[in-house]
């Protein structure tokens, strides 16, 4: 969320008055009162933030730890745990990529700087169209692992009769 600024916040008032009628005292404490509330924000990472932003830095640095192990608990389209994976690092979509999705192509024949659209860009395997639905993660071992089902994830394991669809043969 971001704050007003002061000049954003003038002319709202200003609008707000000519909307309202000059010198209407309703308005200048609704005003006041959205000002107070804007005001009275903290942003993430400013001093007293949301417990929210607490929780999303949380999320964030658990996320990009490459050697968290979580547990991925995989769901039959009815609800049953069908099983379980012990996984090192994070369950990703297999439609990321790592680069744009959109390139500027050139459309024209002759050298005009404006002559130019918006297209698909080659995916990271260098085809293009999109990747099949999905996530995919790495066991403990490495194994890399797709999936297009419902699925839980957890920091801990799960007091669930699920199987351990792998278990690391080293």
């Amino acid at each position: 969320m971001r704050r007003v600024g002061v000049g954003t916040t003038g002319g709202l008032l200003a609008l707000s008055l000519v909307l309202t009628g000059c010198g209407s005292s309703t308005s200048t404490k609704g005003e006041e009162a959205r000002q107070k509330k804007e005001d009275s924000v903290v942003l993430c990472g400013e001093k007293n933030e949301s417990q929210e932003c607490v929780n999303l830095k949380r999320k964030f640095d658990r996320d990009n730890d490459p050697n968290r192990i979580t547990y991925v608990y995989l769901l039959s389209w009815t609800g049953e745990f069908i099983g379980y994976y012990v996984v090192k690092g994070k369950v990703s979509s297999n439609q990321s990529q790592m680069a744009p999705m959109d390139s500027a192509v050139h459309i024209c024949t002759y050298a005009d700087a404006a002559c130019y659209a918006l297209g698909e860009a080659p995916g990271d395997d260098g085809s293009y169209g999109p990747n099949e639905d999905g996530i995919f993660f790495f066991t403990v071992d490495g194994t890399k692992v797709t999936w297009n089902g419902m699925y839980q994830q957890t920091d801990r394991p799960l007091a669930i009769k699920a199987p351990q669809l792998y278990v690391d043969q080293k």
